[in-house]
């Protein structure tokens, strides 16, 4: 939670560039209208949060998710639009196709109140297959 300043969208910033392309120079309060009360999106529930988030323009669902695992630290995130977690998905089960979202939600509810961790072993497995080691850091790195 540390990484989340109030009047500042922290976790739209990845890569050393903003998500929003519109989010450029603005200064904070600028950047975040749309949203109500940002100080107040750790206390939401998930569904809350990817709605307020995704108000903003250039934000949607996927950046959102992210938000909620990477900022916000929630347990319990099933990203069906992530390209990587759905190729740990078939990879793991050795599905011949990816799966459907409706396919991994199902298969979510058995991951459920730790699917965020369930989407770090299928990240993890989809980097193992495709030889991509990261660099092991102090932090939690799989």
């Amino acid at each position: 939670m540390k990484r989340f300043w109030t009047g500042d969208l922290y976790c739209l910033y990845r890569k050393g560039r903003w998500q929003a392309p519109w989010m450029k120079e603005e200064p904070p309060s600028q950047k975040t209208r749309g949203v109500s009360e940002l100080e107040l999106l750790p206390e939401l529930e998930d569904e809350e949060i990817i709605t307020q988030l995704t108000a903003l323009k250039g934000v949607g669902r996927w950046t959102a998710e992210m938000c909620l695992i990477f900022t916000f630290a929630r347990c319990d995130v099933l990203p069906v639009d992530d390209l990587g977690f759905l190729e740990g998905v078939r990879v793991a089960y050795q599905l011949p196709a990816r799966p459907s979202k409706q396919e991994i939600r199902e298969r979510g509810e058995l991951w459920r109140p730790y699917r965020t961790f369930a989407t770090w072993y299928m990240w993890a497995i989809r980097r193992l297959v495709l030889k991509n080691e990261r660099p092991r850091t102090r932090i939690v790195s799989l």
